[in-house]
């Protein structure tokens, strides 16, 4: 089988490897499709999710078809379509009796565990692999990263009487305004630095989607400020210090976006006292997100292709993972690892 590692930052290595046996709960799964998350390219750049850790196996947003099923894997048998929880778990720690599955004592990742979900197979623990129905791999292996959006906006509490502002839409922000939108805020705002991403914004449902680097959307931007609830899904410093100031009293601010590491920010508490306002972050999934997520994609609720960039060939990962990283992809780019 051929296996793709990042065995060092900005290299990435093809390696022919045997095919595990399964061995009892665990699960052979030949992939389908992978999307590309951020965090890929973090990792290629050399800053994976757990520090400077390589070999790395990237590759965490995955829709498989199972090929052989070990012993103790009840309701999974080759030949069924699934999508990849990535943590893999004990089940049996405090956290994971309390359904904080993301802060098992034992945790590991497909990214630590290999193979990763650009390899040809994923060999996963029975309890990371979600059934599925449908054949559109595609938006199937958005389950992940909509797992993720689904946490982090169930901490949240919404209610129609409120503003909402997003910043940053590419594909998770898009999918928080899909969301967002069904619960029937009174205003849903974007703001990018991406015409495209924008206009996609509106597309789904934005009430207004504005851009700070045009001098007039950045000032009205400013006049709406004031917002109930603030999701920033940049990961830019910048951006998020923005977020405290545009939220009002009794504000919400909910800080998605992955930054590196090394970074710091200056924040006021000062300013959060006076607006009694709730900072909150979110890590990773949980199952009970992951099956939501699961459902939300089964019922045709989000508009997948919204989301999509463009689908291409396992030849096309580096080059995917640089686009994505120079910000010329509109949506997610999702590896086809049959081809």
């Amino acid at each position: 089988m051929k296996q793709i590692q990042l065995t060092a930052p900005q290299v990435i290595e093809t390696l022919e490897t045997p095919l595990p046996q399964a061995e009892p709960g665990w699960v052979l799964a030949r992939t389908l499709r992978t999307g590309i998350c951020g965090t890929d390219v973090h990792s290629f750049f050399g800053e994976t999710i757990f520090g400077k850790v390589f070999p790395f196996h990237i590759g965490h947003e995955v829709c498989a078809r199972v090929e052989a099923v070990g012993p103790q894997c009840p309701g999974l048998v080759p030949g069924d379509i699934i999508v990849v929880n990535p943590f893999f778990t004990c089940g049996a720690c405090p956290a994971c009796c309390m359904g904080q599955e993301n802060n098992c004592a034992h945790k590991t990742t497909i990214g630590l565990k290999g193979f990763g979900g650009f390899s040809e197979y994923v060999y996963i623990p029975a309890g990371s692999a979600f059934k599925v129905r449908g054949l559109d791999y595609d938006a199937l292996c958005l389950a992940e990263p909509l797992a993720t959006v689904v946490y982090g906006l169930d901490k949240l509490q919404l209610d129609p009487s409120m503003r909402v502002l997003i910043q940053g839409v590419g594909p998770i922000g898009l999918m928080f305004l899909q969301l967002v939108r069904a619960a029937n805020v009174s205003q849903l705002v974007a703001s990018d630095l991406s015409r495209e991403k924008l206009d996609a914004a509106l597309r789904l449902g934005a009430d207004a989607a504005l851009s700070p680097l045009l001098e007039d959307e950045a000032a009205q931007l400013e006049r709406m400020a004031g917002f109930d609830v603030v999701i920033d899904c940049t990961g830019s410093i910048q951006s998020m210090q923005a977020a405290v100031e545009r939220i009002g009293f009794g504000g919400q601010v909910l800080f998605f976006g992955l930054c590196s590491a090394e970074q710091t920010m200056e924040i006021k508490p000062f300013r959060l006292y006076q607006k009694d306002a709730c900072l909150m972050t979110s890590f990773a999934l949980n199952k009970r997100s992951f099956c939501k997520a699961v459902a939300l994609l089964e019922s045709g609720q989000i508009d997948t292709a919204s989301l999509i960039d463009s689908v291409q060939p396992r030849s096309q990962l580096e080059a995917s993972i640089r686009r994505l990283a120079a910000g010329k992809a509109v949506g997610k780019i999702i590896i086809d690892t049959t081809v």
